[in-house]
């Protein structure tokens, strides 16, 4: 199961709250829903394998020193604006500016909200809105329920899909690159490829697949593609490890919900990274429950001879490295 974070940060009194609610709990929603006081999470299933977490960030001054630890890792931002009230442009730059230093790569949605009130001053709010700073500029009411299904559908178009992009990106490297093989050794790699995949995109509950299986499946991967390779074709070398790491990855943002920004190209470095895993603390616990391989297949791939040195597997290694100190009974 992928988790995407998905961060709400504006102003104190700007709707946060009540719009996470609205989103999250639907027809759960309490409308006198009191301000955040320092963050709140909740979350949403987009489908049976997939979640949303929100994290309410309180816009209160006494809290924005934490904002850096809240935001890391967010798939996609959600900046709130009261449509009611007049708004401070270098304001709205400076946390917008703060939360683009810690997520690069995360799109970041202008969301106006309380637009059922009277003093919705919504023609303002299109004629100024900074759009160069948003991937989308939306207008919402938590009370009404206008614009929340239209906002829903943007976070989740953002984040649906993304941890089989790498993946979808990484296997048709290697399909392009069997070209060059014999037919005979295409067609192994393939066999070997579809193995893969049927384990690493099965739902745990679909077939009895469970964390160590898709670990041992990466493992076998790389170890037969090998073998049939024999040590000869170095660019279809290459495609597979890309493949295998792009599995790594992914049983990776399952268990934790760990953004897989850095893969591609926001990596910022050891401390970044377990910043943005301590809040998956409890879930690399799990990950020792069900026995997984992830650092021996990452180890595996280093061993296959394929990257050298590069900051991916780098990235993987500390991430290994780190969540075991953690704990002792974390081992990766």
């Amino acid at each position: 199961m992928a988790k995407f974070k998905i961060v709400l940060f504006g102003k104190q009194g700007s709707g946060k709250t009540q719009l996470s609610h609205r989103i999250a709990l639907k027809e759960n929603y309490e409308e006198n829903a009191s301000s955040t006081v320092g963050i709140e999470f909740l979350s949403r299933k987009i489908d049976g394998n997939n979640d949303l977490h929100f994290w309410d960030i309180s816009g209160s001054k006494v809290y924005k020193k934490l904002h850096q630890s809240y935001y890391m890792g967010a798939i996609v931002g959600v900046f709130c604006i009261d449509l009611t009230k007049e708004n401070d442009k270098n304001q709205i730059n400076e946390e917008v500016q703060l939360f683009r230093d810690l997520c690069p790569y995360a799109p970041i949605i202008l969301v106006g909200t309380k637009a059922d009130s009277l003093d919705a001053d919504i023609e303002a709010f299109k004629k100024n809105a900074p759009n160069e700073l948003f991937s989308n500029c939306m207008i919402t009411s938590a009370k009404e329920r206008i614009g929340i299904d239209e906002l829903y559908a943007e976070i989740t178009k953002y984040c649906q899909g993304l941890n089989e992009s790498l993946w979808n990106r990484s296997v048709q490297n290697l399909l392009v690159s069997l070209k060059e093989l014999p037919r005979n050794k295409e067609q192994l790699i393939k066999v070997e490829l579809e193995k893969l995949a049927k384990v690493i995109l099965a739902r745990e509950e679909e077939l009895g697949v469970v964390s160590q299986t898709k670990g041992d499946a990466i493992e076998d991967f790389t170890s037969n593609c090998k073998t049939i390779l024999e040590e000869n074709h170095p660019n279809v070398l290459k495609a597979v490890a890309s493949v295998a790491v792009a599995a790594v990855v992914t049983l990776i943002a399952a268990f934790i919900g760990f953004s897989i920004s850095f893969f591609l190209g926001s990596w910022m470095g050891p401390g970044a990274l377990v910043t943005g895993l301590i809040g998956g603390y409890s879930a690399a616990l799990a990950i020792t429950a069900s026995s997984i391989t992830i650092g021996t297949a990452a180890g595996g791939i280093t061993a296959f001879g394929l990257f050298k040195t590069s900051k991916e597997m780098n990235a993987l290694n500390e991430f290994t490295t780190e969540v075991s100190s953690w704990n002792r009974e974390i081992r990766l």
